[in-house]
């Protein structure tokens, strides 16, 4: 039996269901929306937060690119500029305040020298005050580091007067470098604190000089007659110069024509009082180039490309500032150095023109034009020439002695005579040399040869003779005093070392004897001769007789010998303490003018430059110098008397950039970049930029 359910009672089920799962849904639809509306505030936030890292690293990157192009900034002891931009990310919605700001670290942008190039433009190491002194009105512009050394306290760098942009370099001192008289230095850094500043690229460079030689014309030649044999052009071979007299000669302007002065590729040593020490002071060691008048004189050194005539040469040395190739030496030939040592300088005056190219020892060496020389000196060494009576000794035996007839009345010839036993014969060595002089004149000459045994180009420093000999009076004349009085004088003379020498007089003795006569050297100021060339020295004995008919005198002579002592020519360090280069436009007309395109390097003596008002010039290769004096300066905002390669070499820069986005501003982005800047403080015309080296990239919340 089927039981039949009731209808009423199933529908009010189903309504319950219904009733219960609308309030389920009533409760739920609430909280779902709270999800729903936390959800699109929170995406809303991220984006935001997005937005501000985009903006930031934008601002940084930005950052980057401008001391990518800057290479002051981030230097130690530079201000960064801060770089404030508004931008926009995706939309105007999400505009951005980004502000960056950098810094950099101790050491960071420093010059940097290397090999081949010095760290410092200029390098004043004058211990007391004021090693950079310019003292002038006008402008210049640099083009690498400037730095005075001095004494902590006082001022190192005396500036007045002048107008310095050094923008792109450090100017510094150890001591101050006051602006005085409205003077200002714009620099990047400009430090005048503390600190001796040393190049140890350039600090020890004169280790060795090539084999010099003296060759060089001597005042005993026409200084004149040179310029004319070469059609107004003379060069000078690498060596010692040391006639200073010879080389004013040329430049002066005595021989009345426009001259052109070659200085031939190599090592060229000016010492001036070494084999004169009369001339011992700065002024008395002076080449003076310039000062001449109306005749043009022009010193070229190095490879010549100046053209075959003085004229040409000296229009082509007196080219721009802004140029940056010579005009009248090679830089890819080959070059000179000049060693100033002891007490030489050079000056540079209206109207010569000077030019130098530098040597380079080969790939990656220092390009060094003008040197002090370091002390290579050495003491004074002694030379006996006389070892071997067959080789160094003039033996009454042999046939080194010769006695020429005197006029106008012969003399009796040289005999051979034997020394017997049991005769006392001095120290003669088994024969000696005789000869009788008679007749109303019966003055002679002895002449000998003994070997040179000498170094090439040394100094001579004492010169004796030690000699055995005989004066006999004979009994066939009317002679006085035992005859004595037939001698008058007798004295010796070297010849064959380039200038003669004079030696002391001798008294005439019966006996034999043995006798050491000095040599007078005042006066002599010449190197030695190559003793291959001159192999033998010669001695000369000239007696002199009281005139008349007084009878005759036996001379007897044998062991001459010739002893001495030398100092071998070698570098003395550079000690003047005066203006070593001295460049001089003050003159008349204003024509001098100097290009140097090679380091100086005298930090024993001074650098003085009186431009004269004129442009004219560059040391082109930096200086290091005692003490650098620049006087009388051009009104000219873009003049650079001094300069490195590029602007010289920098350290790497350790920058760290800081972006904040907002304002007051939130850091978003800590950033640490290293810049490398090989060409230095200026980057040539169409050069690469290098890339920067990301160390570090912390991004904040």
């Amino acid at each position: 039996m089927s039981v039949r359910r009731n209808a009423g009672r199933e529908s009010g089920a189903s309504l319950i269901l219904v009733l219960v799962a609308l309030t389920v849904f009533g409760l739920l639809v609430p909280i779902l929306g709270q999800f729903g509306s936390a959800n699109g505030v929170s995406g809303y936030i991220v984006k935001g937060l997005r937005f501000d890292r985009y903006a930031a690293d934008n601002g940084v990157q930005g950052a980057i690119a401008m001391a990518q192009t800057d290479r002051t900034m981030g230097r130690a002891y530079v201000p960064c500029p801060q770089i404030t931009s508004n931008m926009n990310v995706g939309s105007t919605a999400f505009r951005r305040d980004v502000t960056v700001s950098c810094k950099g670290f101790a050491g960071s942008g420093d010059p940097l020298g290397d090999s081949s190039t010095p760290a410092y433009a200029v390098l004043g190491v004058d211990p007391g005050q004021h090693s950079i002194d310019v003292d002038s009105t006008g402008r210049l512009k640099t083009s690498g580091a400037w730095w005075a050394n001095g004494s902590s306290g006082q001022t190192s760098a005396d500036i007045h007067r002048v107008t310095i942009d050094a923008r792109t370099d450090l100017f510094g001192a150890q001591g101050g470098c006051p602006e005085a008289a409205g003077a200002k230095i714009f620099a990047a850094p400009k430090r005048c604190d503390s600190g001796q500043k040393v190049d140890e690229n350039i600090s020890t460079l004169l280790t060795t000089l090539d084999r010099m030689s003296a060759d060089t014309p001597d005042e005993t030649a026409d200084a004149c007659a040179s310029i004319t044999a070469g059609g107004g052009v003379v060069e000078l071979r690498p060596g010692i110069h040391w006639d200073v007299d010879w080389l004013n000669h040329l430049t002066d302007g005595s021989c009345r024509r426009d001259v052109v002065i070659r200085l031939m590729p190599g090592f060229h040593y000016f010492d001036f009082d070494f084999y004169d020490k009369a001339r011992r002071g700065a002024g008395r060691s002076q080449w003076q180039i310039g000062n001449s008048g109306s005749f043009r004189v022009t010193v070229v050194g190095g490879a010549f490309s100046g053209g075959t005539d003085a004229a040409n040469a000296y229009s082509r040395a007196g080219h721009a500032n802004s140029e940056t190739v010579p005009g009248t030496c090679d830089l890819g030939g080959q070059g000179v150095e000049l060693v100033l040592g002891s007490q030489s300088n050079i000056t540079v005056a209206s109207p010569a023109r000077m030019e130098l190219c530098p040597r380079e020892t080969g790939t990656g060496a220092q390009h060094v034009a003008i040197i002090g020389a370091d002390d290579g000196s050495t003491g004074r060494s002694p030379v006996v020439a006389a070892a071997e009576p067959t080789t160094a000794t003039a033996d009454g035996g042999g046939d080194s002695f010769t006695w020429p007839n005197s006029p106008p009345e012969p003399v009796a010839p040289l005999v051979k005579q034997e020394c017997r036993a049991g005769t006392s014969c001095g120290d003669a060595r088994g024969n000696f040399t005789e000869g009788v002089l008679s007749g109303r004149r019966g003055d002679a000459t002895i002449t000998m040869q003994v070997k040179n045994q000498f170094a090439q180009d040394a100094r001579l420093d004492s010169l004796q003779l030690d000699i055995s000999h005989r004066e006999v009076e004979n009994a066939d004349g009317q002679n006085e005093n035992n005859g004595r009085d037939r001698i008058r004088r007798m004295w010796f003379e070297v010849t064959g070392l380039g200038q003669p020498v004079q030696c002391d007089d001798v008294p005439q003795s019966g006996d034999w004897t043995k006798r050491t006569v000095n040599c007078d050297l005042r006066g002599f100021d010449r190197p030695l001769p190559d003793p291959g060339v001159t192999k033998t020295i010669g001695v000369v004995m000239h007696i002199q007789t009281n005139h008349g008919e007084r009878g005759s005198v036996t001379v007897d002579l044998d062991h001459v010998a010739l002893n001495g002592t030398q100092t071998p020519v070698k570098p003395r360090a550079q000690a003047c303490g005066c203006d070593a280069l001295f460049v001089d436009n003050n003159g008349s007309g204003n024509a001098a003018s100097a290009y140097v395109w090679g380091t100086i390097v005298l930090p024993n003596a001074d650098v003085h430059e009186d431009f004269g008002g004129s442009t004219t010039f560059r040391l082109a290769r930096g200086v290091v110098a005692r003490h650098f004096t620049l006087e009388n300066l051009a009104n000219d905002p873009n003049f650079i008397p001094v300069s490195l390669p590029n602007g010289g070499k920098y350290t790497k820069r350790t920058v760290e950039f800081e972006a904040k986005v907002g304002r007051p501003g939130k850091t978003k982005l800590r950033a640490r970049v290293e810049f490398p800047d090989p060409v230095g403080s200026t980057a040539p015309p169409g050069s690469p930029l290098r890339a920067p080296s990301i160390k570090v990239w912390d991004t904040h919340p």
